[in-house]
Protein backbone atom coordinates (compact mmCIF):
# COMPACT_ATOMS: atom_id res chain seq x y z
CA UNK A 1 0.00 0.00 0.00
CA UNK A 2 1.01 3.83 -0.91
CA UNK A 3 0.99 6.54 1.50
CA UNK A 4 1.67 10.04 -0.77
CA UNK A 5 1.68 13.24 1.62
CA UNK A 6 1.79 16.69 0.78
CA UNK A 7 4.57 18.33 1.23
CA UNK A 8 4.48 22.01 3.00
CA UNK A 9 6.97 23.35 4.59
CA UNK A 10 10.61 25.40 2.98
CA UNK A 11 10.87 27.05 0.06
CA UNK A 12 12.31 24.31 -2.44
CA UNK A 13 12.95 23.49 -5.78
CA UNK A 14 9.58 23.08 -7.66
CA UNK A 15 8.31 19.70 -8.49
CA UNK A 16 9.05 17.78 -5.20
CA UNK A 17 5.26 18.66 -3.95
CA UNK A 18 4.39 15.11 -2.40
CA UNK A 19 6.33 12.55 -0.56
CA UNK A 20 5.35 8.59 -1.17
CA UNK A 21 5.83 5.70 1.31
CA UNK A 22 5.25 2.24 1.03
CA UNK A 23 3.50 0.75 3.91
CA UNK A 24 4.71 -2.87 4.26
CA UNK A 25 4.32 -4.57 7.46
CA UNK A 26 7.98 -3.72 8.19
CA UNK A 27 7.38 -0.55 8.00
CA UNK A 28 4.29 -0.54 9.53
CA UNK A 29 5.62 -2.30 12.83
CA UNK A 30 8.83 0.07 12.89
CA UNK A 31 6.35 3.66 13.19
CA UNK A 32 3.84 1.68 15.58
CA UNK A 33 6.95 0.65 17.86
CA UNK A 34 8.81 3.71 17.79
CA UNK A 35 5.12 5.51 18.79
CA UNK A 36 5.02 3.62 21.30
CA UNK A 37 8.77 4.53 22.36
CA UNK A 38 8.17 8.55 22.25
CA UNK A 39 4.74 7.24 24.17
CA UNK A 40 6.69 5.88 27.26
CA UNK A 41 9.21 8.75 26.85
CA UNK A 42 6.25 11.12 27.22
CA UNK A 43 4.77 9.78 30.44
CA UNK A 44 8.51 10.09 32.01
CA UNK A 45 9.15 13.78 30.64
CA UNK A 46 5.78 15.59 29.91
CA UNK A 47 8.50 18.27 27.96
CA UNK A 48 9.13 15.57 24.86
CA UNK A 49 7.61 16.71 22.11
CA UNK A 50 8.86 14.40 19.28
CA UNK A 51 11.39 12.22 18.26
CA UNK A 52 13.66 11.41 15.06
CA UNK A 53 14.97 8.27 13.45
CA UNK A 54 16.74 7.60 10.44
CA UNK A 55 14.44 6.37 7.52
CA UNK A 56 15.78 6.57 3.44
CA UNK A 57 12.39 4.99 2.35
CA UNK A 58 10.02 7.73 1.01
CA UNK A 59 10.43 9.20 -2.49
CA UNK A 60 9.68 12.51 -3.46
CA UNK A 61 6.77 12.73 -6.27
CA UNK A 62 5.54 14.97 -8.48
CA UNK A 63 2.05 14.65 -10.59
CA UNK A 64 1.74 14.73 -14.37
CA UNK A 65 -0.96 17.21 -15.93
CA UNK A 66 -3.28 14.56 -16.48
CA UNK A 67 -3.40 13.36 -13.02
CA UNK A 68 -2.80 16.55 -10.75
CA UNK A 69 -6.44 17.32 -10.57
CA UNK A 70 -7.21 13.73 -9.39
CA UNK A 71 -4.20 13.67 -7.22
CA UNK A 72 -4.96 17.04 -5.38
CA UNK A 73 -8.64 15.83 -4.29
CA UNK A 74 -7.58 12.74 -2.91
CA UNK A 75 -5.18 14.59 -1.05
CA UNK A 76 -8.02 17.24 0.16
CA UNK A 77 -9.87 14.41 1.28
CA UNK A 78 -7.62 13.31 3.57
CA UNK A 79 -6.58 16.44 5.05
CA UNK A 80 -3.25 16.36 3.05
CA UNK A 81 -2.46 12.38 2.75
CA UNK A 82 -3.79 9.61 1.40
CA UNK A 83 -4.20 5.74 0.84
CA UNK A 84 -3.25 5.31 -3.14
CA UNK A 85 -4.88 3.01 -5.68
CA UNK A 86 -2.48 1.63 -8.41
CA UNK A 87 -4.43 4.40 -11.05
CA UNK A 88 -3.42 7.31 -9.12
CA UNK A 89 0.10 5.95 -8.96
CA UNK A 90 0.45 5.76 -12.54
CA UNK A 91 -0.11 9.54 -12.42
CA UNK A 92 2.78 10.49 -10.27
CA UNK A 93 6.07 10.78 -11.31
CA UNK A 94 9.51 10.27 -8.91
CA UNK A 95 11.97 13.32 -8.76
CA UNK A 96 14.78 13.31 -7.16
CA UNK A 97 14.45 13.97 -3.07
CA UNK A 98 16.84 12.78 -0.40
CA UNK A 99 14.38 11.83 2.37
CA UNK A 100 16.62 11.56 6.22
CA UNK A 101 14.39 11.12 8.97
CA UNK A 102 10.97 9.94 10.03
CA UNK A 103 9.46 11.83 13.17
CA UNK A 104 6.83 10.43 15.42
CA UNK A 105 4.92 13.49 16.94
CA UNK A 106 3.78 12.85 20.67
CA UNK A 107 1.95 16.85 20.66
CA UNK A 108 -1.58 17.03 20.37
CA UNK A 109 -1.79 13.20 19.25
CA UNK A 110 0.33 10.60 18.22
CA UNK A 111 1.46 11.45 14.48
CA UNK A 112 4.23 10.47 12.01
CA UNK A 113 5.72 12.62 9.35
CA UNK A 114 8.81 12.71 7.05
CA UNK A 115 11.73 15.21 6.59
CA UNK A 116 13.86 15.47 3.02
CA UNK A 117 16.35 17.62 1.27
CA UNK A 118 15.63 18.61 -2.46
CA UNK A 119 19.12 19.67 -3.12
CA UNK A 120 20.04 22.33 0.03
CA UNK A 121 16.22 23.25 0.52
CA UNK A 122 14.21 21.06 3.47
CA UNK A 123 11.12 19.94 2.99
CA UNK A 124 8.95 18.08 5.06
CA UNK A 125 5.48 16.29 5.03
CA UNK A 126 1.88 16.95 6.50
CA UNK A 127 1.70 15.05 10.46
CA UNK A 128 -0.23 11.75 9.56
CA UNK A 129 -2.74 11.32 12.86
CA UNK A 130 -1.48 7.27 13.76
CA UNK A 131 -5.48 6.60 14.88
CA UNK A 132 -6.43 8.34 11.57
CA UNK A 133 -3.78 6.01 9.80
CA UNK A 134 -4.72 2.88 11.68
CA UNK A 135 -8.62 3.47 10.78
CA UNK A 136 -7.76 3.25 6.96
CA UNK A 137 -5.49 0.56 7.18
CA UNK A 138 -8.15 -2.15 8.25
CA UNK A 139 -8.89 -4.50 10.60
CA UNK A 140 -6.99 -4.17 14.24
CA UNK A 141 -5.52 -7.35 14.83
CA UNK A 142 -3.00 -7.31 11.67
CA UNK A 143 -2.82 -3.72 12.42
CA UNK A 144 -0.37 -2.62 14.91
CA UNK A 145 -0.86 1.19 14.86
CA UNK A 146 -3.99 0.09 16.21
CA UNK A 147 -2.75 -0.42 19.87
CA UNK A 148 -1.45 3.10 20.02
CA UNK A 149 -2.90 5.41 22.25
Amino acid sequence: MIMLMRNHVGDFEPGCDYTAVKLDAPLVEAIARRAMACRSMLADDPSLADASYWDPSPKGMRARDDAAEAIERALDDGDGWALLDDSLMEGLEAVACDCTKMTISVGGGTAVLWDCRVGSAPVQTVDVGLNELAAKLGHPLGNPLAAIP
